[in-house]
């Protein structure tokens, strides 16, 4: 270093009230695009752009499509999303490569998060589950499986099994079907299977539903071209 520089950074030493300062020049960029985590001594320093998470965790601002997707999940394997869910963003914001590598229950503070560091993590979290989650909640629950279990807990029934099912996405899905079979075209055999299958689905319906089901008998006894004058008739 140039004598010049040094005194330069020695007069600045000065005037910044710390009690132990180091004159050292580093390229903070080059640091920060490594593809290796960045030493915790120098993380007030080296700051990393947020980055987007990996597909499916990050999503649109109300976590709907995330939910949607983990509530069609058993149990074991919705621990196993929520558990790769933290560990992905929590890889994000420590800027680590794998987030498998990180342990479970390990401790968060341990790892390297620190104030900064744990509202982004929060912020990720919130913005994938669409839930509010408290500021102190990365502190409240110090270990990834913790967090876990502290999401499953939040997000409750909406995770536990998918929301009822509207009139309306009933019938969409009917039209769907019935365009569908409109431009099929099947053997005589698969057809009585397909139209087989659709009264049966049909007689079920009627049994599920408080109209009136006394004619469960004449659906079952109904030609093929008469179950399909059904279906145009309710669409």
């Amino acid at each position: 270093m140039a004598s010049e520089d040094a005194l330069a950074l020695f007069d600045r030493s000065m005037q910044v009230g710390r009690a132990a300062v180091m004159p050292v020049r580093m390229d903070l960029k080059t640091l920060g695009d490594r593809p290796v985590p960045v030493p915790s001594v120098l993380r007030q320093l080296v700051r990393r752009p947020v980055r987007k998470a990996a597909a499916g965790h990050g999503g649109g601002g109300s976590g709907t499509e995330w939910r949607e997707h983990i509530a069609m999940a058993d149990p074991e394997e919705r621990a196993q999303l929520l558990l790769d869910l933290v560990r992905t963003h929590l890889a994000t914001v420590l800027g680590r490569t794998d987030p498998h590598d990180i342990d479970a229950e390990g401790g968060l503070l341990e790892m390297g998060l620190d104030s900064l560091t744990a509202v982004e993590l929060r912020n990720h979290l919130g913005t994938a589950t669409g839930l509010r989650l408290p500021t102190t909640v990365v502190f409240d629950h110090p270990t990834p499986i913790a967090l876990v279990k502290y999401l499953a807990s939040r997000l409750g029934d909406s995770v536990a099994r998918p929301e009822r099912t509207s009139a309306h996405g009933v019938l969409a899905e009917i039209e769907k079907l019935h365009a569908m079979l409109g431009n099929v075209s099947l053997a005589d055999e698969e057809h009585s299977m397909a139209a087989g299958r659709l009264t049966d689905v049909l007689t079920q319906f009627k049994k599920r539903g408080t109209g009136d089901v006394a004619d469960a008998e004449s659906i079952e006894s109904a030609t093929d071209e008469e179950l399909f004058e059904l279906l145009d008739g309710d669409l």
